[in-house]
């Protein structure tokens, strides 16, 4: 598990308790970052993240999901499981361990 500052995964606005910020597992979190902002984007890092987005108009899924593993794996998360449903919602089982 990793801790830090929280931010809601709908609205990307960081997360106040009690006038504060809200500190906790950012996982979830860590994991959309990846997905979808684009390689550079974040510029201490920036040949890190999957883009996700760019993977829209290509009919096979498998290249996303290898980006994805591939980044997760980097970021030093265990991904027990990955894949992704006919809609393209995909779904991830990658703890930090």
């Amino acid at each position: 598990m990793t801790t830090d500052i929280l931010i809601n995964l709908e609205t990307n606005d960081v997360e106040a308790k009690d006038g504060d910020f809200n500190i906790g597992d950012a996982t979830k979190q860590n994991q959309k970052i990846l997905l979808v902002c684009n390689k550079g984007e974040i510029k201490k890092h920036p040949t890190i993240c999957v883009g996700s987005l760019t993977f829209l108009e290509d009919e096979n899924i498998d290249d996303l999901l290898r980006e994805t593993r591939k980044e997760f794996v980097n970021d030093e998360m265990t991904v027990r499981t990955l894949s992704a449903n006919a809609l393209g919602k995909i779904n991830v089982d990658a703890p930090y361990l």
